[in-house]
C-alpha cells in the first residue's frame, strides 16, 4: 500500500513539474505566453522591451489568436497596440514579415486599402477600441508614434531552484554564481567548462536571436564586455553540449584564427555578435542547464544546499 501511495504521489509531483508554464508576468492565452504593456513606446523601443525577456512583439497567425490578443488589450482600455509584423513595398506589391523571424505573413486582418505604406510607415498595429475597425490592423510610422504593445515569450518548465528560467533551460550567469574561494567570474574556457559541470550544467549554446537578447539582458548590469560561449572549432564550430548548430551570429568580418567564441555584450546596435578569441583568455561565462522533468522535485528538496565547488583538477 505504501509503495502504491508513493507511486501516486510521485506521479502527481512529476505531472505538476512537467506542465509547461509561462514566464513570470506572462499569461497563457491560447497557445501563447503574452504580456500587455500599457505604456506607450515607439515600435523599436517596444521590440527592445520584449527582447529583454527573450521575447518578441506578439505574432498573429490565425483569427483565434487575433481575437485573443484584441480581448487582452481591449479589456485594459487601450485603444491600439503594436504587434509583431512589419510591411514594406516591393514594386507593385506589399511584403509583410513576422518579428519572430518565422517568415512572411500567413494571416492578415487589414481593412480594405491597407497596408497603406509611405515613408517609414511599415510598422503594424491593431485597433483595440470598439467600432468598425476593432481587432483590425493598420500601419504607422515606426519611429514617431508611441503605442502600448503586447509581448510574446516561449513556454518553459517549472523549477523552483532556478532564478533565470527560459524556454526549458536554467541560466546561471558567472557573476551570480557562488564560487569556491579564489575562483572568479572571469575564467578561461576550460575553467568555465569545469565550473559549469559542477552545477550540472554546460557552457551556454545559443539557438535564436531572442535567446541572444535574453542572455544580453542577464549581463546588462554586470560590467562584462564579453561572454565565452560553449563552442569549439571543427569544420566551422560545434556546440560542446551536443545540441545542433542551428543558429549562428558569428561576426562575418572577424578574420581571427583563435579557437573559442566570445559574445559581445556591449550596448550597441549590433550587440551580441560572436567573435573568435583565445581560449586561455579570461572572460565572463554563462552556464546553461536543461530543466529535467524528473529531476526538478529532487533538486527542490536539495535547494538548501548552497555550496557549489568547481571540479577538482581543472582550475
Amino acid at each position: 500500500m505504501r509503495k502504491f501511495l508513493f507511486f501516486i504521489f510521485s506521479f502527481l509531483i512529476l505531472g505538476i513539474f512537467s506542465q509547461p508554464i509561462c514566464p513570470s508576468g506572462y499569461k497563457k492565452t491560447n497557445d501563447k505566453c503574452l504580456k500587455l504593456h500599457t505604456k506607450s513606446l515607439k515600435h523599436l523601443e517596444a521590440e527592445h522591451e520584449c527582447s529583454q525577456f527573450g521575447g518578441t512583439l506578439a505574432t498573429i497567425k490565425n483569427a483565434v489568436d487575433n481575437r485573443a490578443i484584441y480581448t487582452l488589450a481591449a479589456s485594459a482600455g487601450v485603444k491600439s497596440i503594436w504587434i509583431g509584423l512589419f510591411c514594406y513595398a516591393n514594386r507593385n506589391s506589399t511584403m509583410c514579415f513576422h518579428d519572430d523571424n518565422s517568415g512572411p505573413m500567413i494571416y492578415k486582418n487589414f481593412p480594405l486599402g491597407d497596408p497603406d505604406l509611405h515613408g517609414n510607415n511599415g510598422c503594424v498595429f491593431m485597433w483595440t477600441s470598439s467600432g468598425q475597425t476593432s481587432a483590425q490592423w493598420g500601419t504607422s510610422s515606426c519611429g514617431v508614434v508611441g503605442m502600448p504593445f503586447v509581448c510574446e515569450a516561449p513556454f518553459t518548465l517549472p523549477d523552483p531552484t532556478c532564478t533565470h528560467n527560459y524556454n526549458g533551460y536554467c541560466y546561471l550567469p558567472s557573476h551570480e554564481l557562488k564560487l569556491f574561494k579564489n575562483v572568479t567570474s572571469n575564467s578561461t574556457y576550460s575553467e568555465a567548462t569545469a565550473i559549469c559541470a559542477s552545477f550540472n550544467a554546460t557552457l551556454a549554446s545559443i539557438h535564436s536571436k531572442p535567446e541572444v537578447d535574453y542572455i544580453h539582458a542577464l549581463f546588462k548590469n554586470s560590467g562584462a564586455q564579453g561572454l565565452i560561449l560553449g563552442a569549439l572549432p571543427a569544420d566551422g564550430f560545434y556546440w560542446n553540449d551536443g545540441s545542433n548548430w542551428d543558429y549562428s551570429n558569428v561576426n562575418p568580418l572577424d578574420k581571427s584564427n583563435e579557437s573559442c567564441l566570445l559574445m559581445d555584450l556591449a550596448m550597441k546596435p549590433n550587440y551580441g555578435l560572436w567573435s573568435k578569441t583565445d581560449c586561455h583568455s579570461r572572460n565572463h561565462f554563462l552556464c546553461k542547464r536543461r530543466i529535467s522533468q524528473e529531476a526538478v522535485p529532487e533538486k527542490a528538496k536539495r535547494s538548501s544546499d548552497n555550496e557549489r565547488r568547481p571540479v577538482s583538477g581543472q582550475l
